[in-house]
């Protein structure tokens, strides 16, 4: 998979699109949200195999299982293994694009089921994530005597890579 030449345009259209769409399981939660810029971006459905799969917490969970045998961090090294995506080593080398597995304390993420993580993008400085009532920002680099709100990273290769 690659990144179409024009996808920070694309990127930028798609975040526009859906800042205030509230969360919702099986159409815009943090793995629909992800897998959505990333089609957006590359013309590539990454969740292929869960689109239609799950319409609530338990469904999910079970869908997430069934393809990896865990739950967000298997999934999506599974993910990123079948689409030859780069394993970003280090929250500083995070770029605008990249797909993010995070830890946020936001009290308005929606999806605080017990998941290990929740999918977002990485927007540079920020990188956003699902929330109840629309995409929230967060922090991309930790702030000294905090929680990384970044668990882990991978990037998309560019057309031109």
């Amino acid at each position: 998979m690659q990144k179409k030449e024009n996808w920070h345009i694309l990127m930028a259209e798609y975040l526009q699109s859906v800042r205030h769409n509230p969360f919702a399981w099986g159409s815009f939660d943090c793995c629909m949200f992800a897998a959505d810029c990333i089609k957006a971006m590359s013309g590539v459905d990454p969740a292929a195999p869960f689109r239609d799969a799950y319409t609530d917490a338990a469904t999910a969970i079970t869908a997430l299982r069934a393809y990896a045998g865990g739950l967000l961090i298997p999934t999506m090294e599974k993910v990123a293994a079948n689409q030859d995506w780069q394993k970003v080593e280090t929250v500083l080398r995070l770029q605008r694009g990249d797909v993010v597995i995070g830890n946020p304390d936001v009290e308005a993420l929606a999806n605080d089921v017990g998941l290990d993580g929740t999918l977002g993008i990485c927007a540079g400085t920020i990188s956003l994530f699902v929330g109840a009532k629309g995409l929230l920002g967060v922090s991309t680099i930790e702030t000294p005597g905090t929680d990384a709100n970044i668990l882990m990273g991978w990037r998309i290769k560019n057309g031109r890579d």
